[in-house]
């Protein structure tokens, strides 16, 4: 008993550390693919999954030869989705009104945009 306790505690604590070791993978094969590999068919293996890659990017020599950190890193840098950098602003009628109150919410578009 005390050790399938033990074990889901270790669990919950293990998750963060495989995000963090994953995000570390993600920038070392940044790095990596800068100096190792050719960037314009690197991105022709975007959409696969990283195993997928890391065949894709050994059959097709996409890199120069890598041991297998660096080449599951470039994998997963290569098929890892970057999030847009710039904000999208929001357009609010000056007329569009808060249905609960009435309040006019042109002047407010980050407040509309939370409700």
């Amino acid at each position: 008993m005390k050790s399938v306790v033990y074990l889901i505690f270790l669990s919950f604590l293990a998750t963060p550390l495989f995000a963090d070791k994953r995000s570390m993978l993600i920038q070392k094969g940044a790095k990596i693919s800068k100096i190792m590999c050719d960037k314009k068919r690197l991105q022709t293996i975007q959409n696969l999954t990283p195993d997928e890659a890391q065949k894709r990017i050994v059959s097709e020599k996409i890199c120069t030869p890598l041991n297998p950190g660096q080449l599951r890193a470039v994998a997963l840098f290569a098929t890892s989705k970057t999030k847009q950098t710039t904000a999208q602003s929001i357009h609010v009628p000056n007329d569009a009104k808060c249905p609960i109150c009435g309040m006019f919410v042109a002047k407010y578009p980050k407040w509309t945009a939370f409700m």
